[in-house]
């Protein structure tokens, strides 16, 4: 009760707070408060049906914290178009330090997403050192749905104690490139099962208008990272992306392709590994309806293949559907700093599950309907 109690306190004081979205700026010095109260109301249906038989179940959850937040940016000019710059930004989860959580309401525990500083010029580009967003999570396209996207991707975009560069010299380009060094904990700040031994990887994004009213976006990225083995070995992750955006008047197309290659990944106390290779194409297409209202909907086509020289080999294709709607029930203005939107979404994700000689073993059809409610400063 004092976690949540303490938890609602640091959120409602930030909000209060967003009354004056810049609460300093003298020309040398700005600091700029940002974050939002986030709340889902979610309801699920699963069947599975196997060789044994079919099992069904539904569940109205609770409301729940769907990601709340509340941070801060400083900016220091130093002189000859230098910069310092600072970040920080809290979270809100259910789960414990160990991942563990049997909440009700994720509300339970803050945390540290983001908290990072570094050094920039408009023309040399940025460099910051500390936990941060890195350039990769720009690379999809297709992510402008709310709570049920099925655009993730599969990139790890909070980089802990990474050190990153970013280049926007050209108009239109972004460029940037990251190191992470050591890190056990995830990116909401709870303990990995293995420790990371390092990662790194690019992205490069550029957009430009065709004519009055047409944009087009192209972005490409690649990262890898290294883990630890319980038994001391180590396995890699690779990440391969594409995405690209087409907007013409109010609606807009986006097209990705992902990979992913997790190779030489123990996956049992005696020692057996496996290389699992997924692959996934994502298609959006995002509709204004007016300066309020929105709809959009997505579909992802995903592989999953396990292979193993000691294990029985799988693989798994889903078909992935999202439906959804926005409305701006309030728009921020120079009297008052917040914007209110709700959404509604339904997600259905089809799964079919082959073994190594490609007779289906299992079947899952997964459907989740969400409410939300968010409020941004």
């Amino acid at each position: 009760m004092k976690k949540l109690a303490l938890t609602a306190t640091l959120l409602a004081l930030s909000a209060g707070a967003a009354q004056a979205y810049t609460v300093f700026d003298n020309d040398s010095t700005k600091v700029e408060l940002d974050g939002s109260l986030r709340f889902k109301w979610t309801s699920t249906s699963n069947k599975t049906e196997t060789a044994d038989g079919t099992s069904k179940e539904h569940i109205n959850k609770p409301v729940q914290n769907n990601g709340s937040r509340a941070g801060f940016k400083l900016t220091q000019q130093l002189g000859d178009g230098f910069y310092a710059i600072g970040r920080m930004q809290f979270r809100a989860r259910g789960a414990d330090s160990y991942g563990r959580s049997n909440s009700q309401h994720d509300f339970d525990h803050l945390y540290t997403q983001y908290a990072f500083a570094g050094v920039g010029h408009k023309k040399y580009g940025e460099l910051t050192y500390g936990n941060q967003l890195a350039y990769t999570d720009y690379v999809k396209q297709t992510d402008l749905a709310n709570t049920l996207s099925i655009s993730d991707g599969y990139y790890n975009t909070t980089q802990r104690n990474s050190l990153q560069y970013v280049y926007k010299g050209v108009p239109g380009l972004t460029l940037a490139a990251f190191y992470g060094f050591d890190s056990e904990r995830n990116a909401n700040m709870t303990e990995r099962a293995n420790r990371r031994i390092d990662s790194y990887g690019g992205a490069a994004i550029y957009k430009w208008e065709l004519a009055n009213g047409h944009k087009v976006t192209l972005a490409a990225g690649a990262d890898r990272e290294r883990y630890e083995n319980a038994n001391g070995s180590s396995y890699s992750r690779g990440v391969y992306s594409v995405g690209s955006a087409y907007t013409v008047a109010d609606t807009t197309f986006g097209l990705d392709l992902d990979q992913r290659i997790v190779a030489n990944q123990q996956v049992n106390s005696g020692g057996d590994v496996r290389r699992t290779t997924d692959r996934e194409l994502r298609a959006l297409v995002f509709h204004r309806l007016n300066k309020a209202w929105n709809i959009y909907t997505q579909y992802g086509y995903h592989t999953t293949k396990r292979e193993s020289d000691t294990l029985a080999n799988s693989k798994v294709k889903r078909d992935k559907y999202m439906i959804g709607t926005e409305y701006i029930l309030l728009q921020s203005s120079a009297d008052q700093p917040f914007r209110v939107k709700t959404f509604l979404e339904g997600q259905y994700v089809r799964a079919k599950t082959y073994n190594g000689s490609d007779i289906k073993t299992l079947e899952s059809k997964d459907k989740v309907a969400v409410i939300g409610l968010r409020i941004y400063w």
